[in-house]
């Protein structure tokens, strides 16, 4: 029941339900049409609108408190790149770099696989400077 309250809030998907329930009634492949009416086609996102119990919580916090939040939950989840998350803030570099300290307590989110792959190119340029540096001393 609950799946067929999810299908019935978009338009598209009610119209697609009701035309296999019809299908199925005039003897339609069962199989074909319970895949087709359980995976529907996504809804285009509308425009994002805030549920009215957050308004108390980011009230407080100044305007564009929504954005910022907004901007930076998608920037912790690796959806966004910071720059990405400071624009759609609409604050600059530095003032979102504030924020996301003052709010998270840190403001880069750095993955251990970029620590990574900076260690080993500090790796190679050591080497690499070794390497120079013994050539100069061989000569």
């Amino acid at each position: 029941m609950t799946g067929t309250a999810h299908l019935l809030r978009s338009p598209n998907n009610a119209r697609r339900l009701l035309e296999s329930i019809a299908e199925l009634e005039q003897g339609g492949d069962t199989e074909r049409l319970a895949t087709r009416t359980t995976n529907p086609e996504p809804e285009p996102m509308s425009t994002a609108q805030i549920n009215p119990d957050f308004v108390p919580v980011l009230e407080p916090l100044g305007q564009g408190a929504g954005d910022f939040f907004l901007a930076a939950s998608l920037y912790h989840a690796h959806k966004v790149s910071f720059a990405a998350a400071a624009a759609l803030a609409g604050l600059g570099f530095d003032e979102f770099h504030y924020r996301l300290k003052e709010h998270f307590g840190y403001g880069m989110v750095i993955d251990d696989e970029t620590v990574r792959e900076d260690l080993r190119l500090l790796d190679q340029l050591k080497h690499e400077q070794q390497l120079g540096a013994d050539l100069v001393h061989s000569r």
